[in-house]
C-alpha cells in the first residue's frame, strides 16, 4: 500500500502510532504483535499472572502447561462489557470521548482423563476453545486552533514531491493529495514549480476516530501431569484478527478572512486476517508450595491479511456573493500481504499456601522489531520492514496477582505493566498499566466469577506530518496528548465434572 499522507489508525488501550514516522504497514505490524490478553474472570482478577498457576482456560494461550493442572473436565464462558474514556489535549483545548461495547472474552472446554494411580502420567488433558488476545474498541476526539501549519499544507507538499501538477491531474484520485487538488484545495505555482495550499496556517482543526475489532485465538491444546511434579502442554493457536476504523478530520478558517471556509477528510479502513502459531510450556512443582513455569510461543504467521480502504475529501469556499464546494472519492482499494510476528518467551513463579492463598508473577518478553512483512520483494514491504527495525524494540511485560480462598469464596487482585515498544519514547510511549480485582464462588460443580480491570495509558496522536520533506526548518508536527482509561467488567460461568 502506498500512501503519501497516512492518517494514523489507533487501537484499543491508546495504541497510537505517529504518522510522522510510520506508514500503514508498519503500524499494522505493531497492532498484531502487541497483545493484552483477555480471558476468564479468574485470570483477569489475578492480573493475568497464570503462567505458573494453571488450571484456568486462559492459560492455554499463555503457558499451555496450565492444562496439566486440571483433574476434572470443565466448560467456561465469559461475556464482557468494555468501556473506554479518552481524554485529549490539542493546542491547550481539552476534549473527552466515551464508548461502550460488549463481546465474549472466552469460551472453552477442557477434558481431563485420569490415567490411574499407579501410572507416572496421572492425567492427560485436551482443550478446545478461544480466548481474546487484543481488544481494539475505542474512540478519540480532539480539537484546537493551529497557528503554525495545516493539513492542507502537508497535502500540498506531498503533491509537489509526487512531481505532478494540474495539467496531468489524475482523473481517478487514489491518494489524499490528489483528492485535495480535485476539490480545489491546492494551487499550482508555475513560477516555483510547486503546489501551495489554499490555507497554510491559522486554522481550527478537529478529528474523530472510531475503531472496532480485536484478535480472537482458537486454541487446540494437549497436556499432561507427570507424578504431580511436572505439568506439560502444547497449544496450536489459530488467531483471527479483525480491525475497522472510521476517521473524520476537519479544518476550517474561524475568521472568514479568505474565500477558503473549510475542508473535511474521511477515511474508512478495514483489515482482516488469520494466522497460526504453536506454544509449548512446562510447570515444575519441586515442593507443594512452589511452582515454576516457562513457555515459548513461536512466531505467529498471518498468511492472509486483507486491507480495504476508501477516502473522501470535501472543500468549502465563499466570497461576498457566492458559495461553492466540492467532494471527491477514491475507489475502494484492496491489498493483501502476510506477516510473521515475533516469538515470545514467558517465565513464571507461583507460591501456593494449600487451599488458602496463591501469589503469582509472570515475566514476558517480545521484540517488536522482529515483525516481518511479506512479500519482501515489494518496495512498500521493504520500506515497512526498515521502519519496523528502526523504531520498534523489546517490550517487557510483568503481571502479578494473588488469590485468597475461604470456604466457597475466592477474592483476587492483580497488576500488570507493559513497557513501551518504541525505541524513542519522545516520539510515542504506549506503555500500559493495569490493575484488577475479582471474586468467585463455587457451588458444587458450578462456578461464578466476576472481575473488573482498569487499563490506563498515555500517548500522542499525530494527525499529519507538518514537515515531511524538511522544507520548513523542521516545523514540528502537531499532536494530541491522549490519556486513555479502559474499564472491563466480566463474568465467567463454569461447570466442572
Amino acid at each position: 500500500m502506498k500512501k503519501r499522507i497516512v492518517i494514523a489508525a489507533t487501537f484499543a488501550l491508546s495504541f497510537l502510532t505517529p504518522t510522522m514516522v510510520f506508514g500503514q504497514y508498519a503500524e499494522q505490524a505493531l497492532r498484531l504483535s502487541y497483545l493484552s490478553y483477555g480471558g476468564t474472570a479468574r485470570f483477569t482478577g489475578m492480573g493475568g499472572a497464570f503462567g505458573a498457576v494453571g488450571g484456568d482456560f486462559t492459560s492455554l494461550s499463555i503457558n499451555p502447561a496450565g492444562i496439566g493442572v486440571y483433574t476434572k473436565s470443565e466448560v467456561t464462558f465469559t461475556p464482557l462489557i468494555y468501556n473506554t474514556r479518552s481524554f485529549s489535549e490539542y493546542f491547550n483545548n481539552n476534549q473527552e470521548e466515551f464508548r461502550v461495547r460488549m463481546n465474549v472474552n472466552n469460551a472453552g472446554w477442557v477434558f481431563a482423563i485420569p490415567m490411574g494411580k499407579n501410572n507416572d502420567i496421572k492425567y492427560i488433558q485436551f482443550g478446545i476453545g478461544y480466548n481474546r488476545l487484543a481488544n481494539y474498541n475505542n474512540s478519540i476526539y480532539f480539537e484546537g486552533f493551529n497557528d503554525r501549519n495545516s493539513f492542507v499544507r502537508a497535502l500540498s507538499d506531498d503533491a509537489t514531491n509526487a512531481n505532478w501538477h494540474n495539467d496531468f491531474y489524475p482523473q481517478n484520485p487514489l491518494y489524499a493529495d490528489e483528492l485535495a487538488d480535485a476539490v480545489n484545495l491546492l494551487i499550482y505555482d508555475q513560477s516555483v514549480d510547486r503546489f501551495r495550499p489554499d490555507k497554510e496556517s491559522h486554522v481550527a482543526q478537529s478529528a474523530l476516530l472510531r475503531r472496532e475489532g480485536g484478535i480472537d485465538e482458537l486454541v487446540f491444546t494437549m497436556g499432561g501431569n507427570y507424578s504431580d511434579m511436572l505439568y506439560f502442554g502444547a497449544t496450536l493457536g489459530i488467531p483471527f484478527m479483525s480491525y475497522w476504523q472510521s476517521y473524520q478530520y476537519e479544518e476550517w478558517d474561524p475568521y472568514g478572512n479568505q474565500n477558503f471556509r473549510g475542508m473535511s477528510y474521511e477515511e474508512d479502513y478495514r483489515s482482516d486476517g488469520a494466522g497460526i502459531n504453536a506454544k509449548f510450556g512446562a510447570i515444575f512443582k519441586p515442593i507443594p508450595s512452589l511452582r515454576i513455569g516457562a513457555a515459548i510461543h513461536t512466531p505467529t504467521y498471518y498468511w492472509i491479511i486483507q486491507e480495504t480502504e476508501w477516502m473522501r475529501m470535501s472543500s468549502f469556499f465563499k466570497d461576498d456573493t457566492t458559495k461553492w464546494s466540492g467532494t471527491k472519492f477514491t475507489p475502494e482499494r484492496v491489498f493483501e500481504y502476510s506477516q510473521a510476528t515475533p516469538m515470545r518467551a514467558i517465565g513464571s513463579l507461583a507460591f501456593v499456601a494449600g487451599k488458602i492463598a496463591i501469589i503469582s508473577a509472570d515475566y514476558e518478553w517480545v521484540d517488536h522489531s522482529m515483525n516481518t512483512l511479506q512479500p519482501s520483494r515489494e518496495s512498500a514491504m521493504r520500506d515497512a520492514n526498515t521502519e519496523i527495525r528502526n523504531y520498534y524494540t523489546n517490550q517487557h511485560i510483568v503481571r502479578a496477582g494473588a488469590e485468597l480462598h475461604w470456604n466457597n469464596l475466592y477474592l483476587r487482585g492483580g497488576y500488570g505493566w507493559y513497557s513501551s515498544p518504541f525505541k524513542n519514547k519522545d516520539v510515542n510511549d504506549m506503555s500500559l498499566n493495569t490493575w484488577s480485582v475479582g471474586a468467585g464462588i463455587r457451588a458444587g460443580a458450578f462456578g461464578l466469577d466476576f472481575a473488573y480491570q482498569n487499563a490506563r495509558s498515555k500517548s500522542k496522536y499525530y494527525p499529519y506530518d507538518a514537515d515531511r520533506y524538511g522544507w520548513y526548518n523542521n516545523d514540528p508536527s502537531p499532536y494530541a496528548k491522549l490519556t486513555n482509561n479502559a474499564n472491563s467488567y466480566m463474568l465467567t460461568f463454569s461447570f466442572r465434572y
